[in-house]
């Protein structure tokens, strides 16, 4: 009934996830052991950059940078690549896991969290805008951040 409260480092991968092929696109993280609804997954520590980097990259190359691909926009404006499997999460608009951003000025990470239970082989997803393609938006037009965790999914986070 009870649960023991989540104690944990700055940074880790859950044992119960690897990487393999995904169906959906090169590889995917996928769940080795079942994973309870609310189960940190993982906590990414990440490695900050201007936006103007991949900008300039654009601007004198005419081609887009690997990093455009798997690089997060930080809350300040910057962007980020998340290290462990934190770059390799696919893309789905029906997500089974979600990410919340931490600064704590001693490691900024990306934490992963299961929406819902998710299976043994089971792809887990997460919902992130690819080239500002597959947003989902409000009938009044404000855009819906699927991925990010909510304020009341963070305060039941931090309760259990």
């Amino acid at each position: 009934m009870f649960k023991e409260k989540q104690v944990l480092s700055n940074w880790f991968v859950s044992q119960k996830i690897k990487i393999e092929e995904s169906s959906v696109h090169g590889l995917g993280v996928f769940a080795k052991e079942h994973i309870r609804k609310y189960e940190v997954i993982e906590r990414a520590p990440t490695i900050t950059f201007a936006r103007d980097l991949l900008v300039d990259w654009l601007h004198d190359t005419e081609s887009r940078h690997i990093l455009h691909d798997h690089a997060f926009g930080w809350p300040d404006g910057r962007h980020c690549v998340c290290l462990g499997y934190g770059s390799v999460y696919n893309h789905s608009n029906e997500n089974n896991a979600k990410f919340r951003y931490i600064d704590n000025k001693t490691c900024q990470t990306i934490e992963f969290v299961a929406v819902r239970d998710i299976q043994p082989g089971e792809e887990i997803f997460t919902h992130y805008i690819r080239g500002g393609q597959h947003a989902d938006f409000t009938e009044g037009g404000s855009l819906v951040a699927k991925g990010q965790l909510t304020g009341l999914e963070m305060e039941f986070l931090k309760s259990i």
